[in-house]
């Protein structure tokens, strides 16, 4: 990791796995970009998605309210006007014991693209929440995350417990290339400075 927070991430590492998870195998993407390339066709599991694990607060004392900017850098190279089609980031709050909505996870909250946003298929994209973020990414078109759908309670003063890039397990169609997740945190009791957790997604 470098001072500014940046991780290169290569399948298959043992970082690498536990980051993809056990949902899909990342795979090069065709065309030779960087990143991990995930496609659903007619010919895939009904039920095929990602889950990318890439941010765990366990030990970190990081609030929701802590959290700057969650982004991600993509390339959606399907897109027919369906949001759905967009990966989105999720985060989790730990489980407390009163009011838990989840089996393992007291709270999440999933930032999804407004509908109402246009994507280029294909276009290099820097997808975020929050602030924009600290990195430039040679200058790719940012796309805010407008919508948030609770899962639980939402209360700024919650433990983040992980942050994770997902798609959508309902959607028949979908072809994506992630380059990089990362957040921004702020200054916070833990924390005297601000941080960057920025990953590169290799192959």
């Amino acid at each position: 990791m470098s001072k500014f927070g940046d991780i290169k991430v290569k399948y298959p590492s043992s970082g690498a796995v536990a980051v993809a998870g056990a949902e899909t195998q990342p795979v090069a993407d065709d065309n030779g970009r960087p990143g991990w390339a995930f496609k659903k066709t007619a010919e895939s599991a009904a039920a095929a998605k990602f889950n990318y694990f890439y941010y765990d607060g366990t030990y970190h004392g990081t609030k929701m309210r802590d959290l700057d900017s969650m982004y991600f850098v993509a390339s959606v190279d399907l897109w027919t006007g369906n949001v759905n089609q967009v990966p989105f980031v999720v985060v989790y709050t730990p489980m407390t014991g009163s009011g838990d909505a989840g089996a393992w996870y007291h709270s999440k909250h999933a930032y999804l693209i407004d509908p109402n946003q246009i994507i280029q298929s294909g276009e290099r994209v820097v997808f975020y929440r929050g602030k924009k973020p600290r990195h430039d990414f040679d200058g790719a078109r940012q796309i805010p995350l407008g919508i948030r759908l609770d899962t639980g309670e939402y209360n700024a003063d919650d433990s983040v417990y992980l942050v994770s890039l997902h798609t959508d397990s309902a959607t028949p169609l979908l072809s994506a290339l992630t380059e990089v997740v990362g957040l921004d945190i702020g200054k916070h009791s833990f924390h005297t400075e601000k941080r960057t957790v920025n990953l590169a997604l290799a192959i």
